[in-house]
């Protein structure tokens, strides 16, 4: 019966290898095999050999299993990082061709506003006494020479060429009759040989428009005035020229007979 002991397994081996085969419970079956190892009761110790081999290699599966996790993980990180830079840079070429597409449409319609001014711009004109301006135009109504001592030039010592004419204001900009008719208008009877003979603007040929000459035209608005100019004869034609503007080119010219 004592031989039967000393060669017989015992308990905690055989519980040893049984966790340890587990996998789940290796710890446990690596401890009772280091237990049973260290323990003198003649029983063999084949089977907590066999569990600390077996537990071994669970460790083993383990230590394996962590480091492809790592790797594994590593793989993921750097896609998602291989991702996110394409995602960046797909954004950022969206972003460019996004602002270029403003860039081109901003240009375009710079250039269709343009080509609209352009189309829309009034040719300037003086004909059939009618001054057409960008801004204004100018309707001459009548005109008649006025002498000395006649109402209309009282106050004067040489006789007058007087119109009276409307102004439309086309623009908006702020435009008043008087400013508007002399800012382009010039008057010169052809009697010198030597020089050019421009006419001075003599006093208001109608005192009704005391009040309005100076007045600003609204857009759209028509204001009538008179203006006049002083004669240095009762023979030579006036010849009355408009210009586009202070400075601009001459648009056209009528004359107008003053016997």
């Amino acid at each position: 019966m004592d031989n039967n002991q000393n060669g017989g397994h015992s308990g905690l081996g055989i519980a040893a290898l049984i966790l340890s085969i587990l996998g789940c419970t290796s710890l446990i079956g690596l401890i009772l095999a280091i237990i049973d190892l260290t323990n003198k009761n003649g029983k063999s110790k084949t089977l907590a050999k066999i569990s600390l081999g077996i537990c071994g290699f669970w460790l083993l599966i383990g230590i394996l299993g962590s480091v492809l996790k790592k790797d594994k993980g590593e793989d993921t990180s750097s896609k998602t990082e291989i991702t996110t830079e394409s995602v960046v840079d797909n954004s950022s070429n969206d972003s460019t061709e996004v602002t270029s597409a403003e860039d081109s449409i901003e240009a375009e319609t710079e250039v269709e506003t343009e080509a609209e001014n352009e189309t829309t711009k009034v040719e300037a004109k003086f004909e059939n006494n009618v001054v057409v301006l960008d801004d204004y135009t100018i309707e001459i109504l009548e005109y008649k020479i006025i002498q000395p001592g006649e109402e209309g030039n009282k106050y004067g010592k040489d006789p007058v060429i007087a119109f009276w004419y409307n102004t439309t204001n086309t623009s908006g900009k702020d435009i008043n009759p008087s400013t508007a008719w002399i800012y382009i208008m010039t008057a010169v009877q052809d009697n010198d040989p030597n020089m050019v003979n421009e006419l001075n603007v003599g006093l208001l040929p109608d005192d009704s428009f005391g009040d309005s000459q100076l007045a600003t035209i609204k857009e759209g608005g028509t204001v009538e005035n008179a203006v006049a100019y002083n004669l240095t004869d009762l023979e030579t034609p006036v010849v009355l020229t408009a210009k586009d503007g202070l400075l601009g080119k001459e648009i056209g010219s009528q004359t107008f007979e003053v016997k």
